[in-house]
């Protein structure tokens, strides 16, 4: 599976004060939800940005569970339980948010994450960055007991620049700073980034994301 690539280029008139202020590169991932209430989950940030700043990733999907509620912040440690899952299959997610892949056919091009108790946990999609260490979560939704939330995975990314201290994962409803959707048709994509003017790019599917529409854009309906 060949990775996707985004380049981020910084000019030094924007490099160095994006740098002496504090501003992190943010990242996140778009899907699809058959609940509401969901949240997106900041993929990926990095302080070590530089005059081109290569991000990569490939559509390997993991689904997880937590024992934190949605929107409380960060899950405690060692608190996420993520599969690898597949369009169709079902991750079942036990006592303590303790997960399982069931090898049953599941719903057809799409995760389906089923609670198997009557305790409310939070669930869903994670993917490995190359920004981020390990696998991270891209999205969080309520899962309630007996209940099962259908996700699916979209290709279109957000990026951002922002000084606000996000720690990862933190849920998100509206952007920190200009934001910008990539839905990469063919890769490497390249765009650049000016502190005063914001996103500018030559390549086809990519649009500025206002405030307003960052978390509709970023958690879309099923």
């Amino acid at each position: 599976m060949s990775p996707s690539t985004v380049v981020v280029r910084l000019g030094e008139q924007s490099l160095v004060p994006l740098a002496r202020g504090g501003f992190r590169l943010y990242v996140y991932k778009a899907v699809r939800s058959s609940l509401t209430g969901g949240f997106p989950v900041p993929w990926a940030s990095t302080g070590q940005y530089s005059t081109n700043t290569s991000i990569e990733w490939t559509e390997q999907q993991y689904a997880y569970a937590t024992t934190a509620p949605p929107g409380s912040g960060p899950p405690p440690p060692g608190g996420v339980d993520a599969k690898p899952v597949r369009a169709g299959q079902t991750l079942d997610v036990g006592p303590n948010a303790v997960t399982s892949v069931d090898p049953s056919q599941g719903y057809a091009g799409t995760i389906a994450v089923r609670n198997t108790t009557t305790t409310p946990f939070t669930c869903g999609l994670a993917q490995s960055v190359s920004l981020a260490s390990g696998i991270a979560p891209v999205c969080a939704f309520p899962l309630y007991g007996k209940h099962i939330d259908l996700i699916t995975p979209l290709p279109a990314v957000a990026l951002l620049f922002a000084t606000l201290p996000v720690p990862l994962p933190t849920h998100t409803t509206a952007a920190l700073g200009p934001a910008v959707l990539i839905d990469p048709a063919q890769t490497p994509v390249e765009l650049a980034y000016d502190i005063n003017k914001g996103w500018t790019w030559t390549a086809p599917g990519i649009r500025d994301l206002s405030p307003a529409d960052f978390a509709t854009e970023l958690i879309r309906p099923l």
